[in-house]
């Protein structure tokens, strides 16, 4: 985010907490001045909340040019 933040994209972070989410927002735009940064709420263990995200997008009426999809990962070993 920061990269395409620094060459003046129009970045759109997402967070499922958007007090964390819009603090993330702030220090990027302090450190790059950019200011085409947004957060949008988007929790993916609700397909309902996914459902909504696409919508509040789609109003938006922007173009998507490139999506990161970066999620953390909890890998479990089961021994049996």
């Amino acid at each position: 985010a920061r990269a395409l933040a620094t060459a003046r994209a129009h970045v759109i972070i997402t967070a499922r907490d958007m007090a964390k989410g819009a603090e993330v927002v702030d220090e990027l735009k302090k450190s790059t001045g950019n200011e085409h940064i947004d957060v949008m709420e988007l929790d993916l263990s609700s397909l309902t909340a996914v459902r909504n995200f696409v919508q509040r997008f789609r109003e938006r009426k922007l173009p998507i040019h490139l999506l990161i999809c970066k999620s953390n990962v909890l890998a479990i070993c089961l021994r049996g």
